[in-house]
Order: structure tokens, then sequence, then C-alpha cells
């Protein structure tokens, strides 16, 4: 039994396994081994954004419209409370400004102007 895992071992090592074997023969694209890039070492903290604005169930209607000038995010985040973080879903851009125009347009703000 360990003669036939080391000549199996050692069979690996220097021969491809008979799928790679008939993939060659057969001229079809063969992938790469996925190991060997400096992306296969690449985590999720290389490529992600530490400075996320967020909107969270209690955030005010000026706070979302100070949020909308001061970034041009196309979706935020959804929080339970700025404290905890917990992520409950995303919002977009755009529906946080139809939201915004209908509460300004409901309190008056811009009828007042006309």
């Amino acid at each position: 039994m360990i003669a036939v895992l080391i000549a199996n071992s050692i069979c690996h090592k220097y021969q491809p396994s008979i799928y790679d074997s008939i993939i060659q023969m057969k001229k079809l694209p063969y992938l790469p081994d996925l190991r060997k890039g400096e992306l296969y070492t690449m985590t999720a903290a290389d490529i992600m954004r530490r400075d996320v604005r967020f909107v969270s169930l209690q955030s005010s209607y000026q706070m979302i419209a100070d949020l909308l000038a001061s970034c041009d995010a196309s979706v935020f985040p959804l929080v339970d409370t700025p404290a905890t973080k917990h992520l409950l879903g995303a919002v977009k851009r755009s529906n946080l400004q139809v939201a915004h125009t209908h509460t300004r347009k409901a309190v008056g703000c811009d009828a007042r102007r006309g």
C-alpha cells in the first residue's frame, strides 16, 4: 500500500495526469495554475475602502443632505446604528435624492421660494 502511494506521488510530480494529457493532446485551452500569480495572495483588505460613508436608520434628512452633497458614491450601505454598523442592505443615491426632494416639497422649502 505504501509503495502504491509513493509511486503515485512520484508519477504526479514528473508527469501530467491523464486529464491534463488529453487536454494537451487535443490542443484544448489549458488553464494555468492560479497559485503562482500575485493575485492569489491578495486579500479583501488590500482593495477595500476604509472610509465608507453610510446611512443609518437614525439618519436625519439633514445628515442625508450633507452626505449627498459631500460624496459622489452611487450606492450607500444601510446600517442599523452608527455605533454597531450592522449591515442591513444598500440604498441607491437616486432613491435618497428622490426622498430628499420629496421631503423638501412636503415641508414647504420649495413652496416658499415659488
